[in-house]
């Protein structure tokens, strides 16, 4: 078990800053390699080097006779491999593993190569236009551009970019990386952790809204075009990058949308709808790609359709153009039967039995956040910075202040929202309407303290009057933790004095309570601003996928 940990965390370092083996030998190598003599052999020499320090990268060892690399350019940074073939993308565009050799320091360093294929001057500005925009945007949550070059004679163009694991597709699809190396996490959790997943998303986000902040507009955003890449900064030890700005294009100054001469573009399935009927293209575009490519990390369910907002390949832009959405995150999270925290086990869980059951509001939250992300009005749709905001990506502590905000501005008129009535029938469809069973300890503490107040106890049965009782709950032991453990000490066995801890057990405890909080706290806003329409309007897309949702579990 430790050795392949080990091996997880040799596999998540930065590739592109591997060095080669700096022996004398190869450095003389190095030296003799060029055009005008002993071509061959030097090639041979550095294509053996690099063939073992791949087999060390990669935890293999082979007696197979190493590639041959050929030279590119006049200086010969660059040399990549015809036999390993990384991806491909349109119109003959491949991209192979090789190596580039920095000119002053003279080290050589894994990378991913591109080679593109030009026949026209046309084809070769478009190819320039994307080397200028790679030089340009510079972030940790975009490909790294390191050089390119050509060769006139053949009309291909060559760029080098940092060295990645896989896309999207090969995390979450394949299950293995373009060496077909399993994806180990740092903290030994699977790669399809829950936390893994959002990390990923919230590095996609923070990449766009540097893309957005430049005033450009990626325009092919989708699993494929996002890479992951090992990163030492965090505890999973692999981080996302945006890459493929073939088709991206900046904003000119003081304009919000490109000209209609930027033509019709993207990759089916995974264009907005004003897009697909030849409308203005702004950065709500990239807003849409994004919540679908939410879905796509979040599904539990990947069977085909599920993992996309608007179903099956075949379907999709007739979806979008409809406006319909075919499925939801939340109602696959926890389709299948499995093991549930052993405190929380009673009859009340016999209809369903859920391992996925603490991340079903998590869940919801993402659904919601797709549904604003995926909206025809793309005034609904967040900025890139705005979903970087959204609850989803809320730490615990951020949604007990919610919750606090929220009890201090509602206190006893929740039952006067119209969303209750729709969410106890969630809860009692879902069979976890009893909060006795889902917080126990918090509960007892409730019921103690009621007493020693000369009050009754409250039913256990969920209906806006118990939710009240349950915010109060969660606020009292929030502010009063010192006294609350006096009456009850077995609260500190299931969290800490600290709003972190105390989120995590309350919201995976009710997971369904806090997007009910939520939506009264945008509920309030929405209220407030109702003249200018575009909360309400918010609120509104949040309110349907939780109808939605809510009529999918009661048709079960």
């Amino acid at each position: 078990m430790k050795q392949a940990a080990d091996s997880g965390r040799e596999l998540g370092e930065r590739v592109s800053a591997m060095k080669l083996e700096s022996s004398s030998q190869n450095s003389t190598a190095l030296s003799e390699n060029t055009i005008a003599t002993h071509e061959g052999i030097a090639i041979q020499r550095n294509a053996l080097s690099l063939h073992k320090q791949i087999t060390k990268w990669m935890g293999t060892e082979s007696n197979a006779k190493p590639p041959i690399f050929n030279e590119v350019g006049e200086k010969g940074f660059l040399k990549l491999d015809h036999d390993v073939l990384l991806g491909s993308g349109s119109n003959g565009t491949r991209v192979y593993l090789g190596t580039f050799r920095q000119s002053v320091t003279n080290v050589e360093q894994l990378v991913a190569i591109k080679r593109i294929q030009y026949d026209t001057d046309e084809e070769y500005i478009k190819i320039d236009r994307e080397i200028l925009t790679l030089q340009k945007l510079d972030n940790v949550n975009l490909i790294k551009y390191l050089f390119a070059d050509k060769n006139i004679q053949f009309r291909l163009m060559f760029i080098a970019l940092e060295l990645c694991r896989g896309s999207l597709i090969n995390v979450f699809e394949l299950r293995k990386d373009v060496f077909d190396r399993p994806f180990v996490l740092r903290n030994g959790s699977p790669s399809d952790d829950w936390w893994f997943k959002k990390h990923l998303l919230l590095g996609i986000a923070n990449g766009l809204k540097y893309v957005h902040q430049e005033d450009h507009v990626h325009r092919d955003l989708k699993p494929q075009n996002i890479l992951v890449q090992g990163d030492d900064s965090n505890v999973f030890g692999y981080k996302a990058v945006i890459c493929d700005f073939e088709l991206t294009r900046e904003l000119k100054p003081g304009k919000s949308k490109l000209s209609h001469a930027s033509g019709l573009v993207g990759t089916h399935g995974w264009m907005a709808k004003e897009v697909l009927n030849g409308g203005d293209q702004t950065k709500a575009l990239d807003i849409f790609a994004y919540g679908c490519i939410v879905q796509f990390v979040m599904s539990e369910n990947r069977d085909m359709g599920k993992t996309h907002p608007f179903g099956p390949d075949d379907d999709r832009n007739r979806n979008i153009i409809k406006s319909k959405r075919y499925s939801y995150i939340s109602t696959h999270i926890a389709d299948n039967k499995g093991h549930v925290y052993p405190d929380r086990q009673s009859a009340s869980f016999s209809k369903r039995n859920w391992v996925g059951y603490r991340y079903l509001g998590d869940a919801l939250l993402a659904d919601m956040l797709v549904g604003v992300c995926i909206s025809e009005n793309i005034n609904v749709r967040p900025s890139a910075a705005g979903i970087i905001e959204h609850p989803f990506y809320w730490s615990y502590e951020q949604r007990m202040q919610c919750n606090e905000k929220m009890f201090n501005a509602f206190k006893d008129n929740f039952q006067k929202v119209n969303i209750i009535s729709v969410m106890e029938k969630h809860w009692e469809t879902l069979g976890t309407h009893r909060l006795s069973s889902l917080v126990p300890v918090a509960w007892d503490y409730y019921v103690k303290y009621r007493k020693i107040n000369g009050k009754n106890a409250p039913s256990v049965e969920l209906s806006a009057k118990i939710f009240n009782c349950l915010m109060r709950n969660i606020r009292n032991i929030q502010q009063h933790y010192n006294d609350a453990i006096k009456i009850l000490p077995d609260l500190e066995k299931v969290m800490k004095g600290n709003d972190e801890s105390m989120g995590q057990y309350f919201f995976e405890g009710v997971p369904l309570s806090f997007p009910v909080i939520y939506i009264h706290f945008h509920w309030l806003q929405s209220q407030s601003n109702r003249s200018g329409g575009e909360k309400q309007d918010i609120y509104d897309v949040q309110m349907d996928t939780l109808y939605a949702i809510n009529n999918y579990h009661c048709s079960l």
